[in-house]
């Protein structure tokens, strides 16, 4: 189980695992992934936020610079 700091202006929460959408539109700052990596790998998961205007936060940028990117939650 996942669980990150409630921000108060949000409408809702997104989750990434590895870039993708797992969850979308979460109401509470909590999630759980039931998936268990291969040996010797790992998850990279991320929480972004949506506004009430649903516009999505950032997901940050790689160590190059770069911002991510990948398929936004639907």
């Amino acid at each position: 189980m996942s669980i990150w700091d409630p921000e108060p202006s949000i409408g809702v929460y997104n989750l990434y695992r590895n870039a993708a959408c797992l969850q979308q539109d979460l109401v509470n700052p909590s999630s759980s992934d039931a998936a268990t990596p291969a040996a010797g790998q790992a998850y990279l998961y991320l929480v972004t936020a949506e506004n009430r205007l649903r516009e999505e936060g950032t997901r940050g940028y790689q160590s190059s610079g770069t911002e991510r990117t990948g398929v936004p939650c639907p």
